[in-house]
């Protein structure tokens, strides 16, 4: 009787952990954001520069960033 409680306890634990987990994304693979709101390949969108301080277009900050650190 003790067993089949702890069992049933168990699995009713299993139950609610597998349905309450979902999909967890990385950073940089659609969860809390795209890389394209930070980060720039070639400092350009359609011709127009995608830097904040005026860099010419085909010229990045480091990492690529739109911004001129991490923070920005």
């Amino acid at each position: 009787m003790k067993v089949l409680k702890v069992s049933v306890i168990l699995i009713a634990a299993i139950l609610i952990t597998i349905g309450l987990s979902g999909t967890a994304k990385a950073f940089h693979s659609g969860g809390v954001a795209e890389c394209e709101g930070c980060h720039t390949m070639h400092n350009s969108f359609e011709g127009a520069q995608m830097t904040i301080n005026a860099l010419p277009v085909g010229t990045t900050n480091a990492y690529l960033l739109k911004g001129q650190d991490q923070s920005s």
